[in-house]
């Protein structure tokens, strides 16, 4: 890099010059940074529902989700039911969320995730309620017995997870997040 020399009445002339950009393009410029600084929460939702669905599936495959895995392996869940049925419900619930909550520590920008934080429990329970209509509509044993520690267990982790991501992305130890 090298430096240039500027005489004083150039410099002067600098510091004088009113010369401002266009107005549309300064409002333009606004509006750009405006939206990415403060996006849409149901942008944010969209993103976080398409997360949920691929790491929602893929949670299936390690414990089921009311009475659904395609493939058979119920390690979690007997490892959870051996503390009785409620508490292997809200596990359950928690491991389900768990997958979505470290994927969108990676996707999501921290303007995302602070819109998201703004309404993390409407969004969650949003979330929630639409994979237990999903479990529903596929049949399986959907009993309030077991939705409701299931909720419990997922929003819990939900939140904690987001509150977590927050604070750690704010504290910069998690820079690669």
């Amino acid at each position: 890099m090298t430096r240039q020399n500027f005489s004083d009445s150039e410099f002067q002339d600098f510091l004088n010059a009113n010369d401002n950009p266009p107005r549309e393009l300064s409002q333009s410029i606004f509006n750009v940074v405006h939206r990415d600084l403060n996006p849409s929460p149901i942008k944010v939702f969209i993103k976080v529902l398409f997360v949920h669905i691929v790491m929602g599936g893929l949670s299936i495959f390690g414990c089921p989700q009311f009475g659904i895995t395609p493939s058979g392996n119920m390690a979690i869940m007997k490892f959870l039911e051996r503390f009785g049925n409620t508490a292997c419900a809200v596990g359950c619930g928690a491991f389900f969320v768990l997958g979505t909550i470290i994927v969108i520590g990676i996707a999501l920008r921290p303007e995302e995730l602070k819109a998201l934080r703004r309404a993390e429990f409407l969004q969650l329970s949003a979330l929630l309620i639409l994979s237990i209509g999903f479990f529903y509509a596929m049949a399986s044993s959907v009993v309030l017995s077991w939705v409701v520690p299931w909720l419990i267990g997922s929003l819990g982790m939900g939140v904690l997870g987001i509150e977590l991501l927050f604070h750690l992305r704010n504290r910069g130890v998690a820079r690669a997040l």
